[in-house]
């Protein structure tokens, strides 16, 4: 190699050592974003919803960071799934024989930013999740009127025992009365209608 040659090669070195670096960079950013998916799904049975940026734009295409990468992981669905799961252990429920069915444990209704949903696999990354229950005696309940299965509530208790858990880490998690009138969810004026309000857990995740 003459001098010519050792010059241009110690030019280039630097160039292939940051590409090298950055493709190593990349590459463990893809495996720590893997390894914390799959732990979620380990520990609860429910994926994490999860946007990534590149260079401050939601975006999939990696290899193309020029400096920036960033994933948020948003474990909302996780703490709603749980909330219904305790929600449906605290309804009460008519044990004598031949009673009719339990209308309240089968009316917890799901809101995703204002819509009504059936299932929250396909909920958004980042969006509110509103769980309310419209049968005609939820509000009462919440005032104790089961003495004998609820004299606490039911919402707001749930509420609580979330808080307690991890689930605090994961979510902002409030007990509230919303409005809600066939079937659709009311804000403003028209959401305070004291006949139209229904308890409510109010789930906004918190970006990890």
């Amino acid at each position: 190699m003459n001098t010519r040659d050792y010059a241009k090669a110690l030019r280039q070195a630097p160039q292939e050592f940051a590409a090298q670096a950055r493709a190593e960079a990349i590459k463990l950013f893809r495996e720590t974003r893997q390894k914390i998916a799959d732990a979620a799904k380990a520990r609860s049975g429910t994926a994490a919803k999860i946007e990534t940026r590149v260079d401050g734009v939601v975006s999939e295409q990696l290899d193309s960071a020029r400096t920036v990468l960033l994933a948020r992981f948003d474990y909302g669905t996780e703490v709603a799934e749980a909330a219904l799961k305790l929600l449906g252990m605290a309804s009460p429920r008519d044990r004598k024989a031949g009673a009719p069915a339990p209308v309240y444990a089968e009316s917890h209704t799901i809101f995703v930013d204002g819509d009504r949903v059936q299932n929250l696999a396909e909920r958004p990354f980042g969006r509110e999740i509103i769980i309310t229950n419209l049968a005609p005696y939820a509000r009462r309940l919440e005032y104790g009127s089961s003495k004998a299965q609820a004299p606490n509530g039911v919402y707001q208790i749930v509420a609580e025992a979330l808080k307690l858990q991890k689930y605090r880490y994961l979510a902002h998690i409030e007990f509230n009365f919303s409005g809600v009138a066939n079937g659709q969810l009311l804000g403003g004026r028209a959401g305070n209608v004291s006949g139209d309000r229904w308890p409510s857990l109010i789930i906004r995740p918190k970006w990890q």
